[in-house]
């Protein structure tokens, strides 16, 4: 995988925005669950963290700062201890930390999983995988003390794909890991164990279902309290709350926000709304040739005239506007994947709330093509990233189209990022140019990814926008 690196607009504070809990009570006992796609839960409705949190109460703090393809090795082609959340979560101060690395660690060509010819070789580094992990759970004492540390048998793997191989894992990981916890004082949660002979929980082989988190979260929480986990037979089942359809497309509200799987092809992409505040959401596709299948996104203020979420922030004259803060983290993974990651905002000469008569796009990649022609490079550096713009017609839709992109192309679709920035910064570049003035009225701010081509999945795990 490839991390967005100068790409990236680095977004401060995220894992202030990915916590998973209930409201805490002051005293809380702070849980941090850390990892990477099975803690992150990729395509999952309730991920374990979030599930545990529910169980343990308020009484706890849970929080989730898992990263999808991460590795725990220092020389893997993702290191965990390279992303922002790896430093959010040391500054959590954790009173218990849940650690679960191994899946990508393990990955190497040739090893009999699925897909796996031009796998990565991350565990020809496994010599460092011990001293790796022992200088993480040091990490985490220096942090805080009084920590106590868990450190998790990975999943089974039925085989096995991307080079990840449950033999592997089974026969030569995990026996490192019993050592880390000899050598460090470390607690072990066998998930290994307490998933073994599931496969119908793993759909892709390698991550579980929202059963399987289940299975997870109870794992951890008998190994965190010593009780069996809660019976969830009365529960409500959040997994579909407050889903609805908009033109056969399903969203879901995260007010003031909400999530829609934004379809605008006949062909299938499979959709799921998070189920906490933030508003998170994770597609799937699996399109071979290249078109432009959809655009699902989080959204605050009015598409084309549509707001289930009746927020009133929007619409806002430009002129009026000082500020449009705008937070957007997302990641990804698959194969042959192309699109991008972008903001997108529609406006109008009035503020009717209704069909737009400019859109103004702002990408966090250059992955695809954007409409018309380039007409300036290097026209803004925002956090050392150069963006050009382009310009041209939506003929289809009627209007005119401003894209603002990073100058330099991406070859492989980057599978993580963020892009935090003030939308302001980018109108006040169109100050001057056809079509475009400041006593237009901005309806809607969209964060979502336009899927090109590829078979494989995106998730916005997080989304803000505010004006001033």
């Amino acid at each position: 995988m490839i991390f967005l690196g100068k790409y990236m607009v680095k977004l401060a504070g995220l894992a202030a925005a990915l916590f998973i809990c209930r409201a805490a009570s002051a005293d809380a006992v702070r849980v941090a669950c850390v990892g990477d796609s099975i803690t992150f839960g990729w395509g999952l409705q309730m991920t374990y963290p979030a599930r545990l949190g529910r169980w343990l109460g308020t009484n706890y703090e849970v929080r989730n700062f898992g990263v999808s393809a991460t590795t725990l090795l220092h020389r893997g082609d993702f290191p965990y201890i390279g992303r922002p959340d790896y430093t959010n979560a040391l500054a959590f101060k954790a009173d218990v930390v849940v650690i679960d690395f191994g899946a990508n660690d393990s990955k190497h060509p040739g090893d009999g999983s699925l897909d796996a010819t031009n796998a990565v070789n991350n565990w020809q580094h496994k010599a460092d995988f011990i001293g790796d992990y022992k200088e993480m759970i040091a990490a985490f004492r220096n942090a805080n003390p009084a920590a106590k540390i868990f450190i998790c048998d990975p999943t089974p793997d039925f085989p096995g794909r991307w080079g990840i191989n449950d033999k592997t894992i089974r026969d030569e990981l995990m026996p490192m890991i019993r050592i880390v916890a000899e050598e460090t004082g470390a607690s072990v949660i066998d998930l290994h164990a307490a998933l073994a002979g599931k496969a119908d929980l793993f759909p892709d082989t390698v991550h579980p279902n929202d059963e399987g988190a289940r299975l997870m979260a109870a794992e951890v929480f008998h190994a965190l309290t010593g009780r069996a986990a809660p019976e969830e037979a009365n529960e409500p089942d959040n997994s579909t709350a407050g889903n609805q359809l908009e033109n056969g497309r399903p969203y879901k509200l995260f007010r003031p926000y909400f999530a829609w799987n934004n379809n605008f092809s006949r062909e299938s992409i499979g959709w799921q709304a998070g189920t906490e505040e933030a508003p998170q959401w994770t597609a799937n596709f699996d399109f071979s040739t290249n078109g432009l299948y959809g655009y699902p996104a989080s959204i605050r203020g009015w598409h084309y005239g549509w707001n289930p979420a009746n927020d009133d922030l929007f619409p806002k004259k430009l002129a009026d506007t000082t500020g449009i803060p705008c937070s957007f983290y997302y990641n990804c993974g698959g194969e042959d994947l192309h699109g991008d990651f972008a903001y997108d905002m529609f406006l109008r000469r009035d503020g009717r709330k209704a069909e737009p008569q400019l859109e103004v796009m702002v990408w966090g990649g250059n992955n695809s093509t954007p409409i018309g022609k380039l007409i300036a490079t290097n026209i803004t550096v925002v956090d050392g990233v150069s963006f050009d713009l382009w310009a041209g017609t939506n003929a289809p839709a009627g209007y005119f189209v401003y894209s603002f992109m990073p100058h330099e192309k991406t070859v492989k679709l980057p599978s993580e990022g963020s892009l935090d920035a003030d939308m302001m910064d980018f109108f006040h570049l169109l100050e001057g140019r056809p079509n475009f003035s400041t006593g237009m009225y901005l309806d809607v701010v969209e964060a979502g990814f336009e899927i090109v081509r590829g078979k494989g999945w995106v998730t916005c795990g997080w989304f803000s926008c505010e004006a001033n």
